[in-house]
């Protein structure tokens, strides 16, 4: 599979820890993934270290929640193989913000859970101390977690999430719509900013508000501007009919302010307008590209900035900044990097 004219691997195989129903999301990527159990690690070392005899590894291990890092010491030296822990998310500023939002939370999430924040900082710290190098999706995340990895010696490259270019055309764009359709395409989290997209229903009862099916439902006076669709839905079709991806983030809370939105990078491959809040990894990537958003509380005056802003404009804007950061070139040569470290003895960002 070819990543880019600079990183380029013969095969790619995605491998996924079977831990309860898989993401919904997954249903938007065209490859196979192959899940395993804890009893299949020690059989993947093996399959792993006889691959290597032959092929240069990357050993790529997302998240770091028990038990992939055991497959991470066991090959830990293993000639021919590169492993790198990737971190995309501050997960541990996630739990613990789920925890706190109700007893019942906290009791789903029990010390018990590899998810727990306690069991999960153990367990990113094992990951770290066996990797080869480190990756981050932001510089502000790669400060917090490789201080608290205790890894600040580790080589590190920052790799943004990533899609494929996009091979239709872009629409185009309504310029400044008086009734506003807003996409809020993702996981529906509090520290996303769920509440801020109900008082935006309420204050303007035109307003449509798409959406993916999930387990969270608006009230129910916001339910009939509520408009969700399949997680199998192509996102091409959702962002072209959007006016604009909004993303009020939590500027506060620490979930938040380390996060790099995934859906601002579909946003950015579509040519969708992005309304944000100037969270560090936002404006690390996209600052100049999105229309950002002082505050949510006051959504006459977000209606305002809205609806006076040029939505052409802005789909340019955000789709620059896709061929700069977010393109498969791009990532690519970050990976490029990391994948050379046993062959150069180091990587530089």
């Amino acid at each position: 599979m070819a990543i880019s004219a600079d990183a380029v691997f013969s095969e790619v195989v995605v491998l996924a820890y079977e831990d309860g129903k898989p993401w919904s999301g997954a249903a938007q990527f065209d490859f196979e993934v192959t899940p395993f159990s804890r009893s299949d690690i020690r059989g993947l070392a093996d399959r792993i270290r006889l691959s290597a005899r032959e092929t240069a590894t990357l050993l790529w291990i997302s998240k770091g929640a028990d038990p992939v890092g055991r497959l991470a010491q066991q090959l830990r030296g293993t000639p021919g193989v590169t492993i790198v822990a990737d971190f995309d998310d501050n997960d541990i500023a996630i739990m613990k913000s789920f925890r706190s939002q109700s007893r019942v939370n906290a009791l789903k999430m029990h010390v018990l859970r590899r998810k727990h924040p306690t069991r999960l900082t153990r367990a990113q710290a094992r990951l770290a101390s066996a990797a080869d190098a480190l990756s981050f999706s932001n510089s502000a995340l790669a400060e917090t977690y490789r201080s608290r990895l205790g890894a600040t010696d580790k080589p590190w490259a920052l790799v943004p999430h990533s899609r494929p270019a996009r091979v239709t055309p872009l629409p185009t764009r309504r310029s400044r719509p008086e009734r506003l359709i807003l996409g809020f395409l993702g996981t529906v989290r509090a520290h996303k900013g769920a509440d801020e997209i109900v008082e935006l229903m309420r204050h303007d009862r035109r307003t449509v508000v798409v959406s993916f099916e999930q387990g969270w439902a608006p009230p129910a006076d916001c339910a009939a501007q509520w408009r969700t669709y399949p997680p199998t839905t192509p996102l091409a079709e959702l962002y072209d009919q959007i006016d604009f991806l909004v993303l009020p983030m939590d500027g506060h809370d620490e979930a938040s302010i380390h996060q790099l939105p995934a859906k601002l990078v579909d946003a950015a491959v579509n040519g969708c307008p992005v309304a944000a809040t100037s969270t560090p990894p936002i404006v690390e990537f996209a600052g100049s590209s999105i229309l950002p958003i002082a505050t949510w509380a006051h959504t006459e005056d977000v209606y305002r900035v809205l609806r006076s802003s040029d939505t052409r404009v802005l789909s340019s804007a955000i789709t620059r900044s896709f061929a700069e950061f977010f393109s498969p070139e791009a990532t690519g040569r970050a990976i490029a990097r990391l994948a050379s470290i046993n062959a150069n003895g180091g990587v530089s960002r």
